[in-house]
């Protein structure tokens, strides 16, 4: 993989689906690498299907969630707490956590 800027964000949709829905587009449009969501928008104790794939790493008590749309990502679950969660990600010679 060739050495790249990592593009990633993190925002609290306050359980508002539009919000939660709009960000993963965003991400999608935007070539996104990954997204830190807080608050998120549960449908029937699901977060939002994104029809585009990813890995998504959830807390304890599911207040937070973290998507992985980069597939070139070495993404490892590390550990949650009720209000963590903890993702290594090896990116090229890195090892980001």
């Amino acid at each position: 993989m060739d050495v790249k800027n990592l593009k990633l964000i993190q925002i609290n949709v306050n359980h508002c689906e539009p919000a939660h829905s709009g960000v993963l587009q965003v991400a999608r449009d935007l070539s996104l690498d990954m997204v830190a969501v807080q608050d998120p928008h549960f449908i029937k104790g699901y977060p939002p299907i994104q029809k585009f794939g990813c890995k998504t790493f959830l807390s304890g008590n599911k207040k937070t969630i973290t998507y992985i749309f980069n597939k070139d990502l070495r993404t490892y679950f590390k550990f949650n707490t009720k209000n963590v969660v903890q993702v290594e990600i090896h990116y090229v010679d890195f090892i980001l956590n």
